[in-house]
């Protein structure tokens, strides 16, 4: 799970150096501190499993756009 965002991580950087990105991983203290960090960034990217733990934290955000990788735990 983490290769494969740290994989889009770079494909994003290799797309466009003007779009600023941040992965949110690591454990719950880490996460909640990049997730502060994150309203400072165009792209925001973690896992569907750390999205579904983290949701409270991130009431607060607006986002334009949301590619979802893990489509298959929507239901």
């Amino acid at each position: 799970m983490k290769s494969s965002m740290i994989h889009r991580l770079s494909e994003i950087a290799k797309f466009s150096d003007a779009l600023t990105s941040i992965l949110i991983t690591g454990n719950m203290e880490e996460r909640k501190a990049l997730i502060y960090k994150a309203k400072d960034y165009d792209v925001v990217i973690t896992s569907y499993d750390y999205l579904k733990r983290d949701i409270e934290h991130y009431e607060n955000f607006h986002f334009t756009y949301q590619i979802i990788d893990e489509a298959q735990y929507i239901k």
